[in-house]
């Protein structure tokens, strides 16, 4: 079993065998941690539903090591600068209409130290002017580190799962 060990000090993130950051953190309130990230993403989908920037860039970690890997952008995003370029020209383009739906019987928030990791399954109703409404479901998975006090996103991966046979 492989987990990501954390060194803040060097920026880095170090695969390793049997230890985890789970194991060199200091003890956390893990009920308390998981429910500050839920309302961080809550948040995030909030101001990004309703088109808010400046709360939307309060949601991310605004420095070069971020990291967005998702179907609709076609592309690995790397660093604040290139995500907000993408994520402004989402929520400037009002010929589009966003709904999050998160299906919560699949919510998995893990709190360790000064990360936290969510895996969840999501519903994306999209409206489009001119169009029919469109629902996605995607998976993912993100990533957020405690910075002065507050939960940050600094990794976004979703996929669109296979259709049921």
């Amino acid at each position: 079993m492989l987990h990501l060990l954390c060194s803040r000090a060097a920026g880095t993130l170090l695969i390793a065998g049997v230890a985890g950051c789970a194991t060199l953190s200091p003890r956390v309130n893990v009920d308390r941690e998981r429910a500050a990230v839920q309302a961080a993403m809550a948040r995030g989908a909030r101001a990004l539903v309703d088109r808010d920037w400046p709360s939307y860039t309060r949601f991310w970690s605004n420095d070069s090591t971020i990291e967005v890997l998702h179907p609709a952008a076609r592309e690995w995003i790397v660093g604040w600068d290139s995500t907000a370029q993408k994520y402004r020209a989402l929520i400037s383009d009002s010929s589009i209409a966003y709904r999050f739906t998160t299906l919560r019987q699949n919510i998995h928030v893990s709190p360790s130290g000064d990360m936290a990791w969510v895996t969840q399954e999501d519903r994306i109703d999209i409206t489009r002017t001119g169009a029919q409404p469109q629902s996605v479901v995607q998976w993912s998975t993100s990533v957020f580190v405690k910075q002065a006090g507050q939960w940050r996103l600094v990794h976004a991966h979703a996929s669109v799962p296979p259709r049921p046979r």
